[in-house]
């Protein structure tokens, strides 16, 4: 069994939100945004999806462990 305390969930969804914040993740909604704001013409076929809802999704599970578990330490069994 592997014990998981508070803060180090904490320092995960921190991380996380860091990555989805950070130069190597492009949102092309975003990017989408930027080009209009420009004048650029966007191709018809442009994927223009917004990607961050998958890092806030990974962040919103770690918390919702958080939030559920009173003593603020997770005990985590692995499978058989």
């Amino acid at each position: 069994m592997i014990q998981v305390n508070k803060s180090f969930l904490e320092e995960i969804s921190e991380d996380i939100a860091k990555l989805r914040d950070s130069d190597f993740h492009v949102c092309k909604h975003d990017k989408m945004l930027k080009m209009e704001d420009e004048g650029i013409e966007i191709p018809d076929d442009m994927d223009a999806t917004c990607t961050c809802h998958k890092f806030d999704a990974v962040m919103d599970k770690i918390n919702n462990v958080i939030e559920i578990n009173e003593n603020q330490i997770v005990e985590i069994k692995e499978e058989d």
